[in-house]
């Protein structure tokens, strides 16, 4: 009977062991997972980065490289000479709320579209360059008067459009750099490229969601599904 009891004891033993490294490997797997999700940035953890506002200077539509805006514009059902018009449309109703949708707690507005972008004119393509702001007096200007705390710059963009496609709108990709900045405290958190391409048949608004994508998980606001 006492080698009976030992032997009890010792599979409850081993059973409570187990469980107890399982519970302990899932809770650092998920701990991995979870750490892995948002890009770190060196000085800036949770508090920095949630409940914020993040201002988008989009480039000038003229200052867009199109390869086929003929084709941009077929794809929407307009006419070739509003195709730069379409695209800062957009912008303004598909990217910008594709990124709000992305950018965790944070909120995310047009910088051309909020007083500050009036007061304080900036151009994605003359006023920075791929390493930053070319003057920063003037982000700074903007912080203050617009209450900005991280502002994304997007440039170099070029967009590519194909035709025929099962829709007829043909495929589109979307390529550009931007750079990241905490607009209060003068500093580039971030920059770099992305390039995107959608299929037909497809929707408009899936060019710019995945545009948003591929920014916002470059970005420390990104924590991820």
């Amino acid at each position: 009977m006492y080698s009976i009891h030992r032997i009890i004891i010792l599979t409850i033993t081993m059973n409570t062991n187990i469980r107890f490294l399982t519970v302990a490997l899932l809770a650092v797997l998920l701990a991995a997972c979870g750490s892995s999700r948002r890009t770190t940035i060196n000085g800036y953890d949770d508090a920095t980065l949630n409940g914020h506002r993040i201002f988008v200077v989009t480039p000038l539509p003229d200052q867009v490289t199109m390869t086929n805006p003929d084709q941009f514009a077929a794809a929407r059902g307009v006419a070739g000479a509003t195709a730069r018009e379409m695209l800062q449309s957009e912008f303004r109703t598909m990217l910008i709320p594709a990124l709000n949708q992305q950018m965790d707690s944070n909120t995310t507005f047009n910088y051309s579209d909020e007083p500050v972008g009036s007061m304080v004119a900036l151009n994605a393509t003359n006023d920075f360059n791929n390493a930053g702001p070319i003057n920063w007096e003037k982000v700074s200007q903007a912080a203050r008067e617009g209450n900005i705390d991280y502002m994304i710059v997007v440039r170099n963009l070029e967009i590519t459009n194909t035709t025929g496609g099962p829709s007829g709108r043909g495929d589109e990709a979307v390529s550009g750099r931007f750079i990241l900045l905490d607009a209060r405290n003068n500093k580039v958190m971030t920059s770099g490229e992305f390039d995107i391409a959608v299929e037909d048949p497809r929707k408009l608004e899936t060019t710019w969601q995945m545009v948003a994508t591929e920014l916002s998980k470059r970005m420390p606001f990104w924590v991820g599904e």
